[in-house]
Protein backbone atom coordinates (compact mmCIF):
# COMPACT_ATOMS: atom_id res chain seq x y z
CA UNK A 1 0.00 0.00 0.00
CA UNK A 2 1.34 3.43 -0.94
CA UNK A 3 1.03 6.29 1.51
CA UNK A 4 0.11 9.75 0.21
CA UNK A 5 3.09 12.04 -0.06
CA UNK A 6 1.94 14.37 2.73
CA UNK A 7 1.39 11.43 5.10
CA UNK A 8 4.85 10.03 4.34
CA UNK A 9 6.42 13.41 5.08
CA UNK A 10 4.60 13.64 8.40
CA UNK A 11 5.84 10.18 9.40
CA UNK A 12 9.44 11.01 8.52
CA UNK A 13 9.27 14.28 10.45
CA UNK A 14 7.87 12.48 13.50
CA UNK A 15 10.60 9.85 13.41
CA UNK A 16 13.25 12.50 13.04
CA UNK A 17 11.93 14.48 15.97
CA UNK A 18 11.93 11.39 18.17
CA UNK A 19 15.46 10.47 17.12
CA UNK A 20 16.76 13.96 17.83
CA UNK A 21 15.05 14.30 21.22
CA UNK A 22 17.58 14.92 24.05
CA UNK A 23 18.28 12.02 26.40
CA UNK A 24 16.75 12.50 29.86
CA UNK A 25 17.79 11.07 33.22
CA UNK A 26 15.58 8.32 34.72
CA UNK A 27 12.99 9.54 37.25
CA UNK A 28 11.92 7.83 40.47
CA UNK A 29 8.86 5.60 40.62
CA UNK A 30 5.59 7.52 40.32
CA UNK A 31 3.86 8.63 43.48
CA UNK A 32 0.65 6.68 42.85
CA UNK A 33 1.13 2.93 43.32
CA UNK A 34 -1.32 2.09 40.56
CA UNK A 35 -2.79 4.08 37.64
CA UNK A 36 -4.90 6.87 39.06
CA UNK A 37 -8.10 8.42 37.81
CA UNK A 38 -8.95 12.09 38.04
CA UNK A 39 -11.49 13.21 40.60
CA UNK A 40 -14.27 15.18 38.93
CA UNK A 41 -14.53 17.57 41.87
CA UNK A 42 -11.02 18.92 41.23
CA UNK A 43 -8.40 19.67 43.88
CA UNK A 44 -9.41 21.68 46.97
CA UNK A 45 -6.96 23.61 49.12
CA UNK A 46 -7.42 20.94 51.79
CA UNK A 47 -9.30 17.65 51.57
CA UNK A 48 -12.13 16.62 53.88
CA UNK A 49 -11.08 14.93 57.09
CA UNK A 50 -10.90 11.16 56.88
CA UNK A 51 -9.36 8.07 58.46
CA UNK A 52 -6.15 6.67 56.98
CA UNK A 53 -3.87 3.65 57.38
CA UNK A 54 -0.22 4.54 56.96
CA UNK A 55 3.02 2.89 55.94
CA UNK A 56 6.45 4.33 55.30
CA UNK A 57 7.78 5.00 51.81
CA UNK A 58 11.01 2.99 51.41
CA UNK A 59 11.96 4.29 47.95
CA UNK A 60 15.40 5.87 47.69
CA UNK A 61 15.50 9.29 46.13
CA UNK A 62 15.70 12.91 47.26
CA UNK A 63 13.09 14.34 49.59
CA UNK A 64 10.34 15.39 49.33
CA UNK A 65 9.77 13.10 46.33
CA UNK A 66 10.61 10.02 48.42
CA UNK A 67 10.95 9.08 52.08
CA UNK A 68 7.49 10.15 53.24
CA UNK A 69 4.43 7.95 53.75
CA UNK A 70 1.82 6.08 51.71
CA UNK A 71 -1.79 6.50 52.87
CA UNK A 72 -4.82 4.33 52.27
CA UNK A 73 -8.34 5.50 53.12
CA UNK A 74 -9.78 3.06 55.66
CA UNK A 75 -12.54 0.82 54.24
CA UNK A 76 -12.31 2.34 50.74
CA UNK A 77 -10.99 0.74 47.55
CA UNK A 78 -9.48 4.04 46.38
CA UNK A 79 -8.03 7.07 48.14
CA UNK A 80 -8.50 10.67 47.00
CA UNK A 81 -5.00 12.12 46.75
CA UNK A 82 -4.05 15.75 47.16
CA UNK A 83 -3.62 16.30 43.41
CA UNK A 84 -7.23 15.31 42.74
CA UNK A 85 -6.38 11.79 41.56
CA UNK A 86 -7.81 8.60 43.03
CA UNK A 87 -5.45 5.69 43.66
CA UNK A 88 -5.11 2.63 45.88
CA UNK A 89 -2.60 4.59 47.96
CA UNK A 90 -1.48 8.22 48.01
CA UNK A 91 1.94 9.63 48.81
CA UNK A 92 2.49 12.45 51.33
CA UNK A 93 5.88 13.97 52.03
CA UNK A 94 5.20 14.66 55.71
CA UNK A 95 2.92 13.85 58.62
CA UNK A 96 2.13 17.08 60.44
CA UNK A 97 1.23 16.86 64.14
CA UNK A 98 1.18 20.63 64.67
CA UNK A 99 -2.51 20.76 65.61
CA UNK A 100 -2.10 18.37 68.53
CA UNK A 101 -0.18 15.20 67.84
CA UNK A 102 1.49 12.44 69.78
CA UNK A 103 3.77 13.22 72.65
CA UNK A 104 7.10 11.70 73.72
CA UNK A 105 7.33 7.93 73.34
CA UNK A 106 4.15 7.77 71.26
CA UNK A 107 5.72 9.93 68.55
CA UNK A 108 8.74 7.65 68.50
CA UNK A 109 6.51 4.58 68.14
CA UNK A 110 4.67 6.12 65.21
CA UNK A 111 7.92 7.00 63.44
CA UNK A 112 9.19 3.44 63.94
CA UNK A 113 5.99 1.56 63.01
CA UNK A 114 3.33 3.78 61.38
CA UNK A 115 1.46 0.67 60.22
CA UNK A 116 0.38 0.09 63.87
CA UNK A 117 -1.74 3.25 63.74
CA UNK A 118 -4.95 4.49 62.17
CA UNK A 119 -4.98 8.29 61.97
CA UNK A 120 -7.67 10.87 61.33
CA UNK A 121 -6.65 13.97 59.43
CA UNK A 122 -6.73 16.10 56.30
CA UNK A 123 -4.43 16.39 53.28
CA UNK A 124 -2.94 19.85 52.90
CA UNK A 125 -0.36 21.34 50.51
CA UNK A 126 3.20 21.11 51.75
CA UNK A 127 4.41 24.59 52.71
CA UNK A 128 5.33 26.50 49.57
CA UNK A 129 4.62 23.53 47.29
CA UNK A 130 1.41 24.81 45.67
CA UNK A 131 -1.51 22.61 44.64
CA UNK A 132 -0.88 21.92 40.97
CA UNK A 133 0.39 18.80 39.22
CA UNK A 134 3.71 17.60 40.63
CA UNK A 135 3.19 19.37 43.98
CA UNK A 136 3.63 17.64 47.33
CA UNK A 137 1.18 17.23 50.19
CA UNK A 138 1.25 16.55 53.92
CA UNK A 139 -1.17 14.76 56.23
CA UNK A 140 -2.31 16.99 59.09
CA UNK A 141 -3.33 14.63 61.90
CA UNK A 142 -6.09 15.54 64.34
CA UNK A 143 -6.28 12.19 66.15
CA UNK A 144 -4.28 8.95 66.27
CA UNK A 145 -5.36 5.44 67.27
CA UNK A 146 -2.73 2.85 68.26
CA UNK A 147 -3.01 -0.91 67.89
CA UNK A 148 -3.97 -2.38 71.27
CA UNK A 149 -1.65 -5.33 70.55
CA UNK A 150 1.48 -3.15 70.41
CA UNK A 151 4.08 -5.08 72.39
CA UNK A 152 1.48 -7.61 73.48
CA UNK A 153 1.33 -10.21 70.71
CA UNK A 154 2.40 -13.04 73.03
CA UNK A 155 -0.30 -12.17 75.54
CA UNK A 156 -2.86 -12.16 72.75
CA UNK A 157 -1.80 -15.58 71.47
CA UNK A 158 -1.78 -17.19 74.90
CA UNK A 159 -4.49 -15.20 76.64
CA UNK A 160 -7.75 -16.81 77.74
CA UNK A 161 -10.69 -16.66 75.38
CA UNK A 162 -14.09 -15.63 76.67
CA UNK A 163 -17.07 -17.84 76.06
CA UNK A 164 -19.78 -16.03 74.08
CA UNK A 165 -22.87 -15.09 76.05
CA UNK A 166 -25.20 -16.08 73.22
CA UNK A 167 -24.95 -17.94 69.96
CA UNK A 168 -23.25 -15.95 67.21
CA UNK A 169 -23.74 -16.78 63.55
CA UNK A 170 -21.58 -15.48 60.70
CA UNK A 171 -23.63 -14.11 57.79
CA UNK A 172 -23.42 -16.11 54.55
CA UNK A 173 -21.58 -13.20 52.88
CA UNK A 174 -19.05 -11.80 55.39
CA UNK A 175 -18.57 -8.04 55.31
CA UNK A 176 -14.97 -6.95 54.83
CA UNK A 177 -12.58 -4.76 52.90
CA UNK A 178 -10.51 -7.30 51.01
CA UNK A 179 -8.08 -10.03 51.85
CA UNK A 180 -4.51 -10.18 53.03
CA UNK A 181 -3.51 -11.25 49.51
CA UNK A 182 -4.59 -7.82 48.30
CA UNK A 183 -2.42 -6.08 50.88
CA UNK A 184 -5.46 -5.04 52.91
CA UNK A 185 -6.42 -6.43 56.31
CA UNK A 186 -9.64 -8.42 56.56
CA UNK A 187 -12.65 -6.88 58.22
CA UNK A 188 -14.15 -3.39 58.31
CA UNK A 189 -13.06 -0.56 60.60
CA UNK A 190 -15.75 0.84 62.90
CA UNK A 191 -15.75 3.42 65.66
CA UNK A 192 -17.76 1.78 68.44
CA UNK A 193 -19.17 3.07 71.70
CA UNK A 194 -21.77 1.79 74.19
CA UNK A 195 -25.10 3.60 74.55
CA UNK A 196 -27.32 4.18 77.56
CA UNK A 197 -29.91 1.69 76.27
CA UNK A 198 -30.84 -0.87 78.95
CA UNK A 199 -32.93 -3.96 78.17
CA UNK A 200 -34.26 -6.84 80.20
CA UNK A 201 -33.48 -9.47 77.54
CA UNK A 202 -30.66 -10.24 75.10
CA UNK A 203 -30.01 -9.21 72.38
CA UNK A 204 -30.27 -5.51 73.19
CA UNK A 205 -29.16 -2.69 70.87
CA UNK A 206 -26.74 -1.27 73.44
CA UNK A 207 -23.88 -0.22 71.11
CA UNK A 208 -23.54 2.09 68.14
CA UNK A 209 -21.01 1.45 65.39
CA UNK A 210 -19.90 4.04 62.81
CA UNK A 211 -18.20 2.65 59.70
CA UNK A 212 -15.14 4.78 58.98
CA UNK A 213 -15.22 6.99 55.87
CA UNK A 214 -18.73 5.79 54.98
CA UNK A 215 -20.51 9.08 55.64
CA UNK A 216 -23.52 7.26 57.09
CA UNK A 217 -25.25 7.49 60.44
CA UNK A 218 -24.10 5.11 63.21
CA UNK A 219 -25.74 1.71 63.29
CA UNK A 220 -27.31 0.27 66.43
CA UNK A 221 -25.89 -3.18 67.25
CA UNK A 222 -26.46 -5.63 70.08
CA UNK A 223 -23.08 -7.24 70.75
CA UNK A 224 -19.34 -6.67 70.37
CA UNK A 225 -17.40 -9.93 70.63
CA UNK A 226 -13.94 -9.09 72.06
CA UNK A 227 -12.94 -12.69 72.78
CA UNK A 228 -10.23 -12.71 70.11
CA UNK A 229 -8.31 -9.76 71.60
CA UNK A 230 -6.88 -11.39 74.73
CA UNK A 231 -5.70 -8.68 77.15
CA UNK A 232 -6.63 -6.06 74.56
CA UNK A 233 -10.29 -6.63 75.47
CA UNK A 234 -9.68 -5.12 78.91
CA UNK A 235 -8.14 -2.01 77.34
CA UNK A 236 -11.12 -1.57 75.04
CA UNK A 237 -13.50 -1.74 78.00
CA UNK A 238 -11.38 0.83 79.87
CA UNK A 239 -11.73 3.22 76.93
CA UNK A 240 -15.50 2.73 76.98
CA UNK A 241 -15.63 3.37 80.72
CA UNK A 242 -13.87 6.71 80.17
CA UNK A 243 -16.48 7.67 77.51
CA UNK A 244 -14.01 7.07 74.68
CA UNK A 245 -14.66 5.33 71.37
CA UNK A 246 -11.98 2.91 70.07
CA UNK A 247 -11.63 1.84 66.45
CA UNK A 248 -12.42 -1.84 65.95
CA UNK A 249 -11.61 -3.91 62.86
CA UNK A 250 -14.41 -6.45 62.77
CA UNK A 251 -16.68 -8.69 60.73
CA UNK A 252 -20.44 -8.60 61.01
CA UNK A 253 -22.23 -11.36 62.88
CA UNK A 254 -25.75 -12.09 64.03
CA UNK A 255 -26.51 -12.77 67.69
CA UNK A 256 -29.52 -14.62 69.01
CA UNK A 257 -31.17 -14.81 72.38
CA UNK A 258 -34.52 -14.67 74.15
CA UNK A 259 -35.33 -11.31 72.49
CA UNK A 260 -34.68 -12.61 68.96
CA UNK A 261 -31.89 -11.92 66.47
CA UNK A 262 -29.86 -8.72 66.10
CA UNK A 263 -26.64 -7.52 64.40
CA UNK A 264 -23.28 -7.58 66.14
CA UNK A 265 -19.54 -7.43 65.49
CA UNK A 266 -16.74 -9.95 65.98
CA UNK A 267 -13.58 -7.93 66.62
CA UNK A 268 -10.33 -8.90 64.90
CA UNK A 269 -8.18 -5.99 66.06
CA UNK A 270 -8.57 -2.87 68.18
CA UNK A 271 -7.00 0.59 67.91
CA UNK A 272 -7.17 2.74 71.04
CA UNK A 273 -7.32 6.57 70.98
CA UNK A 274 -3.94 8.12 71.68
CA UNK A 275 -4.09 11.31 73.76
CA UNK A 276 -3.10 14.41 71.79
CA UNK A 277 -0.49 16.87 73.07
CA UNK A 278 -3.13 19.29 74.28
CA UNK A 279 -4.84 16.49 76.21
CA UNK A 280 -1.76 14.93 77.81
CA UNK A 281 -0.48 15.62 81.29
CA UNK A 282 2.69 14.49 83.05
CA UNK A 283 3.72 10.93 82.23
CA UNK A 284 1.53 10.77 79.13
CA UNK A 285 -1.71 10.43 81.14
CA UNK A 286 -4.82 11.85 79.47
CA UNK A 287 -5.29 15.42 80.74
CA UNK A 288 -7.76 16.06 83.53
CA UNK A 289 -10.36 18.82 83.37
CA UNK A 290 -13.42 20.23 85.10
CA UNK A 291 -11.86 20.82 88.52
CA UNK A 292 -10.43 23.93 90.18
CA UNK A 293 -7.19 25.11 88.64
CA UNK A 294 -7.49 22.93 85.50
CA UNK A 295 -7.54 24.45 82.03
CA UNK A 296 -10.53 23.84 79.74
CA UNK A 297 -10.28 21.23 77.00
CA UNK A 298 -9.21 22.24 73.51
CA UNK A 299 -11.67 22.82 70.67
CA UNK A 300 -13.33 19.61 69.47
CA UNK A 301 -13.12 17.98 72.92
CA UNK A 302 -15.33 17.97 76.00
CA UNK A 303 -14.80 17.17 79.65
CA UNK A 304 -16.11 13.62 80.23
CA UNK A 305 -16.86 12.90 83.89
CA UNK A 306 -16.82 9.31 85.18
CA UNK A 307 -20.04 8.04 86.75
CA UNK A 308 -18.94 8.75 90.32
CA UNK A 309 -17.64 12.27 89.70
CA UNK A 310 -21.08 13.90 90.07
CA UNK A 311 -20.33 16.23 87.12
CA UNK A 312 -17.42 17.74 89.08
CA UNK A 313 -19.66 19.23 91.75
CA UNK A 314 -17.47 17.68 94.46
CA UNK A 315 -14.35 18.90 92.60
CA UNK A 316 -13.74 15.43 91.09
CA UNK A 317 -12.14 15.88 87.66
CA UNK A 318 -13.04 14.43 84.27
CA UNK A 319 -10.85 13.82 81.22
CA UNK A 320 -10.63 15.68 77.90
CA UNK A 321 -12.30 13.47 75.28
CA UNK A 322 -13.02 14.06 71.55
CA UNK A 323 -16.64 14.92 70.76
CA UNK A 324 -18.50 12.25 68.74
CA UNK A 325 -18.78 12.95 65.04
CA UNK A 326 -22.19 11.34 64.44
CA UNK A 327 -24.91 9.88 66.66
CA UNK A 328 -27.75 7.42 66.26
CA UNK A 329 -31.38 8.50 66.44
CA UNK A 330 -32.15 6.01 69.23
CA UNK A 331 -34.25 7.71 71.90
CA UNK A 332 -32.65 6.92 75.25
CA UNK A 333 -32.97 10.26 77.09
CA UNK A 334 -30.30 11.35 79.55
CA UNK A 335 -29.69 14.37 81.75
CA UNK A 336 -26.65 16.46 80.90
CA UNK A 337 -24.35 18.06 83.43
CA UNK A 338 -25.82 21.38 82.22
CA UNK A 339 -29.27 20.35 83.50
CA UNK A 340 -30.70 19.86 80.02
CA UNK A 341 -32.30 16.72 78.56
CA UNK A 342 -30.68 15.03 75.53
CA UNK A 343 -32.09 12.26 73.36
CA UNK A 344 -29.11 10.00 74.18
CA UNK A 345 -25.61 10.15 75.64
CA UNK A 346 -23.91 10.54 72.26
CA UNK A 347 -26.01 13.62 71.43
CA UNK A 348 -25.08 15.16 74.78
CA UNK A 349 -21.37 14.47 74.24
CA UNK A 350 -21.53 15.90 70.71
CA UNK A 351 -22.87 19.11 72.29
CA UNK A 352 -19.87 19.13 74.62
CA UNK A 353 -21.80 17.95 77.68
CA UNK A 354 -21.11 14.98 79.93
CA UNK A 355 -24.00 12.90 81.32
CA UNK A 356 -25.29 13.38 84.86
CA UNK A 357 -26.52 9.99 86.18
CA UNK A 358 -28.12 11.76 89.14
CA UNK A 359 -29.69 14.52 87.07
CA UNK A 360 -33.18 15.73 87.86
CA UNK A 361 -34.31 16.81 84.39
CA UNK A 362 -37.57 15.41 83.01
CA UNK A 363 -36.77 12.30 80.92
CA UNK A 364 -40.31 11.70 79.73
Amino acid sequence: MRLPTHALCCCLLSLGAAACAPETAPTPAPIAEKPATADPAGTPESLAQGYYEVRRDLRRCARPRCGGYFLRSSNLAETLCGDGQRSERCYVAEVDWASGGPDGELEVRFAASPERFVVRGTLEPLDGAGTGAGSFWSLRVSQAFEDSEAGDSEARDSGPREEPEASRVEPQTPVGTGSADEGRAAGTLFRVRPTEVVCIAFPCLSFEASELNAGTAPEAIADVDLSGLGSGATRVREVWESSGAPLLRATRIEVTGPAGTAPGLRVLRAYLPAPAQGQVGPGGVQRSCGSRGLAPCEAGNFCAYPRGANCGRADAPGTCTPRPEMCTQIFAPVCGCDGQRYSNECVANAAGVSVDPEGSCDLR
